[in-house]
């Protein structure tokens, strides 16, 4: 029975259809992350079909990204501390060494006289100064 009706819809195509009923409910709001997600899909799809841009920017991106790694791996520890200079004392020799008596006293007189030296040094090289020059050349 069923078929008879079928088969009679199909045939007369004056037999009156039922409208479908009209939707009106709202599509339901997307959470924003899943917003983010389709739209930066859409936008890298666009950006990754034009190779001549994509390539040469993914490059230069990876190296500044390399270039900043690099450098807080392997950078100046002490970041924004200036270091002001301090005026220091000028060093005083020891006292000289003790006369040797043996093997180890000989060895701790080198030690001390080592020091000594190492006092001595001026480690601030106040003593070099650039040379001065005569501007008052005469021809």
């Amino acid at each position: 029975m069923n078929e008879e009706i079928k088969t009679e819809q199909n045939l007369n195509p004056a037999a009156p259809v039922a409208p479908a009923p009209a939707v009106t409910s709202v599509a339901p709001k997307k959470p924003l992350m899943q917003k983010l997600r389709e739209e930066g899909r859409v936008i890298f799809s666009k950006f990754y079909s034009n190779k001549k841009l994509f390539w040469p920017t993914i490059i230069v991106l990876s190296l500044l990204l390399l270039v900043i790694i690099l450098g807080l791996l392997f950078g100046t520890k002490k970041i924004g501390s200036i270091i002001k200079p301090v005026a220091t004392q000028t060093p005083q020799a020891q006292a000289t060494p003790v006369p040797a008596t043996g093997p180890l006293a000989e060895i701790e007189n080198l030690l001390v006289k080592f020091k000594s030296d190492i006092l001595k040094l001026d480690m601030q090289q106040k003593r070099l100064q650039p040379p001065t020059l005569d501007f008052k050349i005469r021809f």
